[in-house]
């Protein structure tokens, strides 16, 4: 129980530190694969992209403007577990409302940033094997790792934090005790994390765009309320990063 308590304390601390953990009220213990988006209020189009204001630019085709020379999200999920079991690529991402306001490659992109957050943010790992035996890394203290084959080495994974993430959001998410790489192969920390309580959908705000950033606005709708969650991407000589990311559950 202590080792619980003090692991889940330090991936609360760890996301609010890097801003990018998961906005909404307080968690619960389900967690489960995102439903469609709620309706949106009047005033707002949701999944078609709402501007939050009079003069903000067309997000979509500045980002248009810049993709010829800024790709990555077609490259990023190449990168991720494909299947259909419920931790792959497709399962997890089945249903999930994107930005229409994006270009399809950055639809693609923040669907790899989908997944990938999902596993620092809800799941248990990947796809680890809890009959193995567990190790144990003395920063991290008592927590158990369990060899993880959702990606065939720590370096895969590596890689595909690189493909979705700047190097300062994802170094942020590994400062969280969850993965580990033991002898070159990835271990994961199991456990569910936990999913915001209350949560009913979410939808999209258009933001302001360039050929150097595109940032705009992920709502969650909660029992309670709505919450605005900022995301960002922006363009780096291999192509669209988030350095923002978090997701409404």
């Amino acid at each position: 129980m202590k080792r619980w308590i003090s692991w889940a304390m330090a991936l609360c601390l760890v996301l609010a530190l890097a801003g990018c953990g998961a906005g909404g009220p307080a968690a619960s213990s389900e967690v489960g694969i995102p439903s469609q988006s709620a309706a949106p209020p009047p005033g707002a189009e949701g999944m078609l992209g709402a501007s939050s204001g009079d003069a903000a630019p067309d997000a979509g085709s500045a980002a248009d403007s810049a993709q010829a020379d800024a790709t990555g999200g077609a490259e990023a999920v190449a990168l991720l577990p494909s299947g259909e079991e419920d931790w792959q690529f497709e399962a997890v991402t089945a249903g999930v409302p994107v930005p229409e306001f994006l270009t399809g490659d950055q639809q693609q992109l923040y669907l790899a940033a989908y997944y990938l957050y999902y596993h620092f943010s809800l799941a248990g790992g990947f796809h680890p094997d809890q009959t193995a035996q567990p190790v144990q890394d003395a920063a991290f203290g008592e927590i158990d790792y369990y060899p993880d084959d959702g990606f065939a080495s720590y370096a895969d994974f590596d890689a595909a934090l690189d493909a979705v993430f700047t190097p300062e959001l994802k170094q942020s998410l590994l400062n969280a005790p969850l993965y580990l790489d033991h002898e070159g192969s990835l271990y994961s920390a199991t456990g569910a994390r936990g999913a915001a309580a209350g949560y009913q959908g979410e939808y999209f705000l258009q933001g302001t765009a360039d050929d150097d950033a595109v940032s705009f606005t992920l709502v969650g709708q909660y029992a309670e309320g709505e919450e605005e969650i900022p995301l960002r991407m922006v363009r780096t000589p291999a192509g669209w990063r988030f350095d923002q990311f978090a997701m409404a559950q």
